[in-house]
């Protein structure tokens, strides 16, 4: 879902759930404690206009229930849309860009910067 604020922001939101998961895809190397298989997850993200083509981006992914090991994941991003491309740099707490590596949470003291360029088609 999204809902845009005025013409300088947009707001995201998007639950998540993650069913009968494979725990030890999950950080196996910080000896995952839940019991549970399933996660719920509240995905949640904002984009705001800074100037005229450039956008700063945040958002998270904190758990509701279940898997209580580890971080909730956040990420911050900077872009620059220039003709149809995009130029973005982000820094994030965790590795994951599917809900499962989302459920299994974020690194509590490493952080990860990251570079995409995407392109629009009109």
């Amino acid at each position: 879902m999204s809902k845009r604020v005025a013409d300088r922001a947009t707001l995201y939101a998007q639950p998540m759930w993650v069913g009968n998961a494979n725990k030890s895809l999950l950080h196996p190397e910080s000896n995952f404690r839940s019991d549970s298989k399933n996660a719920l997850l509240a995905g949640f993200g904002a984009r705001f206009r800074v100037r005229g083509s450039i956008n700063v981006i945040v958002e998270g992914a904190p758990r509701i229930a279940d898997f209580a090991n580890g971080q909730h994941q956040l990420s911050l991003a900077a872009e620059k849309v220039l003709g149809g491309h995009v130029f973005q740099v982000n820094v994030s707490n965790g590795l994951g860009s599917t809900p499962v590596q989302m459920a299994g949470g974020g690194s509590r003291n490493d952080w990860f910067i990251g570079f995409n360029i995407s392109r629009r088609f009109y």
